[in-house]
């Protein structure tokens, strides 16, 4: 089959949806596949074969993300930030659009571009990447001769992150329009309680692939905290005030003992209230490291210098933080922190042998001692990932990737290479 894989690079930069959908990518190349990629980025992306890589650029749904981001980090007024936005090109009238209309202006110029490229060459399917969500509507608009897939890793219409401009009606013309969506069991399960369930013979579900031997990257990189008289507790991801909010680890953090360091790395910070950070940073002497968002290898030499990692589940149940595979594959103990009872990442840090599981809200006073505990019996320890590997199959991305071949066959009809 020949295949076109759409990303953007614009809104968030390479983010882990972009890694999975190439990791998958790249597989399906390996298996006999011709892959193309077809992306909005600002600079081509290197590490992609030029010769099958199709490049555009279209920011305006970035200009209005940054405008707001900003207002809000620099703590704007509402009338602070709708002039900030009318300074910026197409800013404000984006903004507009996403709340009356629930469209980005970004869709229409991104669906001209896919047509125009697939009429230039065939392909047997194209597959837009989402998040951002702009990218699989102007695939099911465009008029196009290649089957029209959408491989949905953050859902739409029930994303609180996203209320303002998400709609049930919208994706409900998504799915007449689309040929398959492939999403997450959490997305089919709510999906199934809806409108949408009339459409369920276009979905297909997929696990999340991740699970990788981490030890080739890690070679002759240092094992744990330098300082051995400190450990290390690491989190690397955005922030989110709303769904995913770092304050009770704060709180635990001061009744822990001085040797116990917390590093979080990662956007998301300007959500929260002035100060909030500052405080915690005064609060906690030094035992607490905020650092920006970096690169995959930086974050690869971070994770691997820590002696715990620390995962922070969201408030609501259909969004799983996709770098809970990256953390079980390293081996390290986990420190997984989650506010519902119905928290995705429990089915996962259940079966992983060095995880702790902490609710959110629990009194400090029986939290710590169980925190602590942990701490003392698992520092230096590491998983065999032969074990990780078995546990967790299904989320390898051998496993992944024969699905996801098999869903694009059942789709284009197309059994041979």
């Amino acid at each position: 089959m020949k295949l076109l894989f759409i990303l953007d690079y614009i809104y968030s930069g390479e983010s882990a949806n972009i890694r999975i959908a190439r990791q998958i990518a790249s597989r399906l190349g390996q298996m006999g596949h011709e892959v193309w990629y077809l992306c909005n980025c600002r600079e081509n992306p290197a590490d992609l074969p030029a010769q099958n890589t199709l490049t555009f650029c279209c920011e305006l749904d970035k200009r209005t993300y940054e405008v707001i981001n900003q207002s809000r980090a620099d703590g704007k007024s509402a009338a602070g930030t709708v002039w900030a936005l009318l300074r910026v090109p197409g800013a404000a009238l984006n903004l507009v659009s996403l709340l009356l209309l629930k469209t980005s202006l970004a869709q229409r110029p991104i669906q001209k571009i896919i047509e125009q490229e697939l009429e230039k060459r065939h392909f047997d399917a194209a597959v837009a990447v989402s998040c951002p969500h702009y990218l699989m509507f102007a695939l099911a608009d465009s008029r196009v001769n290649a089957k029209k897939i959408a491989y949905m890793l953050d859902p739409y219409w029930s994303n609180r992150t996203i209320r303002y401009m998400a709609s049930l009606e919208k994706e409900k013309r998504f799915y007449k329009k689309i040929d398959r969506a492939i999403i997450t069991d959490l997305m089919k399960q709510e999906n199934e309680k809806s409108s949408l369930k009339k459409f369920q013979t276009k979905m297909s579900v997929l696990p999340f692939p991740g699970i990788e031997s981490l030890q080739a990257k890690c070679a002759g990189l240092r094992q744990g905290c330098e300082d051995k008289k400190m450990l290390r507790c690491l989190y690397i991801g955005n922030l989110y005030a709303g769904i995913r909010s770092p304050e009770y680890i704060f709180q635990l953090a001061q009744r822990l003992p001085d040797n116990i360091q917390f590093v979080f790395v990662g956007g998301g910070k300007e959500g929260f209230p002035e100060g909030f950070f500052a405080h915690y940073s005064s609060l906690l002497a030094g035992r607490l490291i905020l650092l920006d968002p970096v690169s995959p290898i930086e974050a690869e030499r971070l994770r691997n210098e820590a002696d715990f990692l620390i995962n922070i589940g969201n408030s609501v149940h259909n969004q799983l933080p996709s770098k809970i595979f990256e953390y079980i594959s390293s081996g390290k103990p986990i420190i997984n922190f989650y506010k519902i009872d119905d928290c995705p990442t429990l089915k996962y840090f259940n079966k992983y042998p060095l995880a702790i599981n902490i609710r959110e809200g629990k009194p400090l006073a029986e939290t710590v001692p169980q925190l602590e505990r942990f701490l003392t019996a698992c520092a230096g320890k590491n998983a065999d990932f032969k074990q990780i590997e078995k546990l967790f199959k299904e989320n390898t991305l051998e496993f992944v990737s024969k699905q996801f071949e098999q869903i694009l066959q059942q789709t284009t009809g197309r059994k041979n290479i």
